[in-house]
C-alpha cells in the first residue's frame, strides 16, 4: 500500500482520519487535500483521484438521452421492476467512487453503497455532500435517492439487511476490482491508481452474501473472459454483453 499523507491535522480530524500522517518523506506518497473542486487524492506525477457527480464523466453519463438502454441499464432491469409501481432498491456493495451507482439512481433506484476503505468512504461521502449542495435540482435528486454507509459489504448484506428496519433491497451491484493481469493498458491512470491504493480484495462468499440478500437479482460487472463469481447456491448468470465488460444477472433464489 503506497504511503497516504493528509494535507493538515484539522482536515484529518474532520474526517476521521487522525491517523493519516501530514508529512512524509515518501516521493511516491499521496497527498489527501481539498481545494475548490473538493475531496481529492493527488500524486506528485498530476495524477488526481477524486468522486465527482455534478460534473465531468459520471454527471454526463446521466444526462444522456441513451441511458436506459445501456448495458448497465439492461442488465439492472430497474424499469421493469418501476412497472411494478414501487420504489425501486439497490445496494452497490462494492461503491468505490461510485460512477455505476450514480448512474442507477439516475435511472430511478433508491442506492444504498457500501464502502469500507475510509478514504474511498471519504471521497464519496464529499462528493455527494456537493451534488446535495448544487444549484442543479436534477443533481440534488439524484443526491438524496443515495445513502452511503462505511462497512465490510459482506457483514452487511448477511446481516445488515432483511431487518424490520432495514427492508431487503430488490437489487444487489457488484463490480470487484478486475484482477491485475486483466486491466486493459488504455485504463484511465485515475482508475488504475485506485486499484494501487485498495488493491483487489478476497471476493470469496461475496457473490453469496449478495444473493441472500437480494430479493430479485444479484448484478456482477466482470471483464470479459473473466470467470463469473462462485456461488454456492449453484444459480448460474444471465450476461448481458459490451465490447470490453459483461454484467451477470443472477436470479436471487427463493
Amino acid at each position: 500500500m503506497p504511503t497516504i499523507i493528509v494535507q493538515s491535522r484539522e482536515l484529518g480530524d474532520e474526517l476521521g482520519l487522525p491517523e493519516l500522517p501530514a508529512s512524509s518523506d515518501d516521493t511516491h506518497a499521496w497527498l489527501l487535500f481539498r481545494d475548490a473542486a473538493g475531496l481529492a487524492l493527488r500524486r506528485d506525477d498530476g495524477v488526481r483521484i477524486n468522486a465527482e457527480f455534478v460534473q465531468g464523466r459520471s454527471a454526463a453519463r446521466a444526462r444522456e438521452a441513451s441511458l436506459a438502454s445501456q448495458p448497465l441499464a439492461r442488465a439492472l432491469g430497474i424499469a421493469r421492476l418501476q412497472a411494478t409501481g414501487r420504489q425501486v432498491t439497490l445496494v452497490d456493495a462494492t461503491a468505490g467512487l461510485g460512477v455505476d451507482a450514480w448512474q442507477a439512481a439516475a435511472l430511478g433506484a433508491d442506492v444504498t453503497l457500501l464502502e469500507q476503505n475510509p478514504i474511498v468512504h471519504a471521497l464519496l461521502a464529499d462528493a455527494l455532500a456537493r451534488a446535495r449542495a448544487c444549484r442543479d435540482s436534477r443533481v440534488q435528486v439524484l443526491a438524496q435517492r443515495m445513502h452511503l454507509i462505511r462497512t465490510d459489504a459482506r457483514a452487511w448484506l448477511r446481516h445488515g439487511s432483511g431487518g424490520a428496519s432495514v427492508p431487503r433491497p430488490q437489487l444487489v451491484y457488484l463490480d470487484p476490482m478486475y484482477p491485475a493481469q486483466r486491466r486493459r493498458a488504455r485504463s484511465r491512470k485515475g482508475i488504475e491508481s485506485l486499484h494501487a491504493l485498495v488493491p483487489p480484495g478476497d471476493d470469496e462468499g461475496l457473490l453469496d452474501a449478495a444473493l441472500l440478500a437480494a430479493s430479485v437479482r444479484v448484478v456482477v460487472k466482470r471483464p470479459v473472459g473473466a470467470p463469473p463469481l462462485a456461488n454456492t447456491f449453484g444459480v448460474n448468470p444471465d450476461p448481458v454483453r459490451a465490447p470490453n465488460t459483461r454484467w451477470d444477472r443472477y436470479l436471487a433464489p427463493k
